[in-house]
């Protein structure tokens, strides 16, 4: 099967640096959502029990501690170390900084991913409309799921370039491989979705 004319996954992608109006689109979007999130720096939420362990136990890394040793929690490596670098850059607003980076970079995937199929304001309608129901679901943000939700959107931009191109390059594979370990290192049970879009991709050709 071949892509949708003019919806190059690497064009679109380009395109969107070259766009000013849609970078501050999904990043004041990005904003926006976050604000929601109990990490962001203005809010006086008292912050969800799983999150506050996992910065517990990113903050106890950074003073040289081990997790699984020194304070235990069953999700994988990765998640700790992310909020081990929060810590660092700052214990106030540090995790908020990476939730809005990496929430503004789903959004961003999303985009191109749409723009395999419609055109510049449907994808930006779908992202809107997709996120905007995740805020209503009491989104939060600073879980296993939503960090490999970005992951898992790389992933899928890549895997919709194979089934539409048939084609597949040596560092979209590892790039695959490197998202599928991420996946897989914040939280195992997550990576049974892309190994099904694996399968179902490999069947298919």
């Amino acid at each position: 099967m071949r892509a949708p004319k003019g919806h190059g996954i690497t064009a679109v992608c380009r395109k969107i640096k070259e766009n000013k109006f849609l970078l501050l689109f999904i990043f004041v979007y990005a904003f926006i959502l976050t604000m929601a999130n109990e990490f962001f720096f203005a809010s006086d939420r008292m912050q969800n029990y799983d999150q506050a362990i996992y910065q517990y136990i990113g903050h106890l890394i950074t003073e040289g501690k081990m997790p699984y040793v020194d304070a235990f929690d069953h999700k994988g490596p990765l998640l700790y170390l992310i909020y081990a670098v929060s810590c660092l850059i700052s214990l106030k607003w540090g995790a908020w900084l990476i939730n809005f980076l990496v929430m503004a970079g789903t959004i961003g995937v999303s985009y191109c991913i749409a723009r395999r199929f419609v055109g510049k304001g449907w994808s930006a309608s779908i992202c809107l409309i997709l996120y905007s129901g995740f805020m209503l679901l009491d989104f939060r943000g600073g879980t296993p799921e939503f960090f490999a939700g970005l992951f898992m959107a790389i992933s899928l931009y890549y895997l919709l370039d194979y089934y539409f191109t048939g084609k597949i390059s040596r560092k979209h594979l590892l790039l695959l491989g490197v998202c599928g370990g991420c996946i897989f290192w914040l939280k195992h049970s997550t990576m049974i979705t892309l190994l099904l879009l694996c399968i179902f991709i490999i069947i298919k050709y």
